[in-house]
């Protein structure tokens, strides 16, 4: 069973709260967004692409982590990361440890577009938010197809339910330190409240500008990069 996992999201899918109660774990250090976690992925991506990509993925990834891990993993416990930019060094992250599991955490792409909207992109460029969210879901499902078929699952946030929490600690052989996990695996999904302003409406209010916007660049993403979106199901994880 590989000690090392990668958790691949594009941000807005429930990654705070899922690192939160992995963090039950007392066999793992569990890291969401570590010190310089995207930043650093982010200037060391740009920089490798200024200098006509000396450098591949693998050598920025372990530039940034490899000690990390070897730390945690010296220390006889597993390691887990949750970053949003580990997308773009997926195939370095997996080449340094091609055992890694890999679980690919996503979101309804309307809830993620109205909680990216209400967050990230107050400017509120809805044709922007569904071009982000295609070039993260490249990345993501590049990366996602890298990995060993045995050792990477989909799991869909609005279906964690308990049964699932409790194949995630499974799969991931963590061993929960008290009954902070087990409340966890029997919580049902709530959709983030915002306390901001409401300026990105739900999608059953979106504008026929907006339902362009989607149905032109979101939905044949779904269509032609998720096949599995519908095929294999959200939250497999049985071995």
């Amino acid at each position: 069973m590989s000690d090392v996992f990668f958790v691949f999201s594009p941000g807005r899918s429930g990654s705070t709260s899922f690192t939160r109660y992995l963090r039950y774990a007392k066999n793992a250090d569990i890291f969401h967004e570590p010190v310089g976690g995207t930043q650093c992925y982010l200037e060391g991506i740009a920089e490798n692409q200024k200098l006509g990509y000396p450098f591949s993925t693998r050598e920025i990834f372990e530039g940034f982590r490899k000690e990390a891990i070897d730390l945690t993993l010296a220390k006889g416990l597993k390691y887990g990361e949750l970053t949003p930019m580990l997308s773009y060094c997926a195939q370095g992250a997996l080449e340094a440890y091609p055992d890694a599991k890999v679980i690919w955490l996503l979101r309804n792409p309307g809830a993620w577009i109205r909680s990216a909207g209400h967050t990230n992109f107050p400017d509120g460029d809805f044709t922007g938010l569904c071009k982000h969210w295609l070039d993260f879901m490249l990345h993501i499902y590049a990366g996602y197809q890298l990995a060993d078929r045995n050792n990477r699952r989909i799991i869909k946030v609005e279906a964690l339910t308990a049964e699932v929490r409790y194949e995630v600690y499974r799969w991931l052989g963590l061993e929960p330190q008290h009954d902070g996990a087990v409340d966890w695996m029997k919580q049902e999904f709530k959709e983030h409240t915002y306390s901001g302003p409401k300026w990105m409406p739900k999608p059953e209010n979106w504008t026929d500008e907006q339902w362009t916007a989607y149905n032109g660049i979101i939905a044949p993403g779904l269509a032609n990069i998720m096949g599995m979106y519908e095929v294999e199901g959200w939250h497999k994880m049985a071995d």
